[in-house]
Formats: C-alpha cells, structure tokens, sequence
C-alpha cells in the first residue's frame, strides 16, 4: 500500500479527483494515533480493523447511530443486510415501530449455545427451543418447566381468544367472585360450556352454563364397563365432619355394609334402603 498517508478532509488525493470527506490514515495496519485506520482488512474508527467495519470506545454512552432526518411514521432508518446481492435481512425503526424482519428464510434470535427463538420464514409459527415450531407457539424444554407465565397482580390469567375481540375463556389464579384465591388454579369459560375431552376430541365431561356437571355424552349399556362417575369410599360407616361448602353435600360409599351415604343436617345419613 506505499508509505502511510494522512489525508485531509476534502483533499484531492493524488491528483486523482477522488475527494475524502474523511480525514483518515492510509497504508498503515496499526491504530497509532489516528481516527480511522483502513487497511488490506477493512475500514476502523479508534482500532485496529477486524473485519470489513470495526469500531471501539473505550467508555461511555457511544455506538453507531442510523438516524432518519424526519419524525414522521413514513420515514424509516434502516439498515440492510444483503448477500450476493439479496436482501436477507432488514431492520428498521420509524415513529410507531421498531422492526427486524429475515426477507428469506427464518429469523433466529440466539442466546449462548446457538438456543433461543426462531420465527419460521414460511408459517410465522414461534419456536422457543425448537428450530421446527409446529404451532403459532411451540416450545420445548428439557427442564421440568417448559414455559413459565407470571404477573405481579394476584389476578394472573391466560386468555383464550377466537380473535381480538371475541374471550372465549381464561387459565389462571384467583379472581372468581365465589372465593378464587391467588393459590387457586381456575379454568374459566367466558361464555359457554367448560368442556373436557381425552383420546383426541372425544367429549367425557362438561359443566355447562348452568352449572349443572354432566357425566359422558350419553346413556350406557347395562355390561358396561367404562363411563362411570366415581366417588370416593370408605369401609364402614362415616364418622367425619366433611368441611362445608354452603348449598353443597358431600357422599360416600360404605363399601363394607354397601351403603350410600351423604351428609346433611350435621349428621351423615344413609341413603337406603
């Protein structure tokens, strides 16, 4: 590169009309005492370049800034990033939104060891410790805990919407009217049944707006074997003070004397015969 020249601000290099607007150190590979150093690597402001733009501050509240000239919501200040002549990837700022956006293929976001978020390039599904979310929100752990949801107000809830106006129901802690604690888990339907499904999208139970809880979905044969409502048993005659729920009963199997029982009025009583 010849011996190390420094070149002034508007001067015509050479003789060869091209005009620095930068005053810079040429022909040099290490920092000295100029501002910026270009080199067979690539252009540094206070360093020495690493690759093709580096720049280093020692201290303070110092940075790169892109800056558009307007505060206006259709001026952006953007920064590209292309590869062989494509766009890949951009990422812009105007007055209502900061974007990062992959123009081909997915967007990862990393932490250490190459793990974090992808946002899949074709289905705009979320991935949090997969490369393959198979879902708007898809994550995967290998914790005991795949996900935590947390808020500092004792009313912590998920809310399940069909769209942006439309709740159908809610997951989450305290809240109800009737009692809900902050340690009670709710699951509360907004405005229908709250229904309940095992083996796929076969229905087994729901507690309809009513109130009422209806077992399974229909009568059974008299051999049957599943479909049964369950309650608890004891072997003799209980004895116990059930805990009261205002307008609720509690009932019991004595499985030795094969009674029913509930309790009512203090006492528990058999149901016969």
């Amino acid at each position: 590169m010849g011996a190390p020249q420094y070149e002034q601000a508007g001067a015509d290099v050479a003789g060869s009309g091209t005009i620095n607007t930068i005053p810079r150190w040429t022909g040099v590979t290490t920092l000295g005492d100029s501002v910026m150093v270009q080199s067979g690597t690539g252009i540094g402001i206070n360093v020495t370049p690493a690759q093709t733009f580096h720049a280093y501050f020692a201290s303070g509240n110092n940075g790169i800034r892109i800056e558009s000239g307007t505060n206006t919501a259709s001026d952006y200040a953007v920064l590209r990033f292309t590869q062989g002549g494509g766009e890949k990837a951009v990422l812009y700022t105007n007055l209502t939104q900061t974007v990062l956006k992959a123009s081909a293929g997915s967007l990862d976001l990393w932490g250490s060891g190459e793990k974090g978020i992808r946002v899949d390039g074709s289905t705009g599904n979320v991935g949090i410790g997969t490369a393959s979310p198979g879902a708007v929100l898809h994550t995967l752990a290998s914790a005991s805990e795949a996900g935590i949801f947390a808020s500092a107000n004792a009313n912590s809830w998920i809310v399940l919407r069909r769209s942006t106006s439309t709740v159908l129901g809610y997951i989450g802690t305290g809240g109800l009217a009737a009692g809900g604690a902050a340690s009670d888990l709710t699951f509360r339907s907004e405005s229908g049944g709250l229904l309940f499904a095992t083996g796929g999208d076969t229905e087994r139970a729901r507690i309809d707006t009513s109130g009422n809880i209806v077992c399974n979905t229909a009568a059974i044969a008299t051999n049957a074997t599943n479909g049964f409502l369950y309650v608890p048993s004891c072997a003799g005659t209980p004895t116990g003070t059930p805990t009261t729920y205002t307008g609720r009963v509690p009932i019991v199997v004595d499985t030795t004397n094969n009674k029913l029982y509930f309790y009512s009025g203090g006492a528990w009583r058999d149901a016969g015969p």
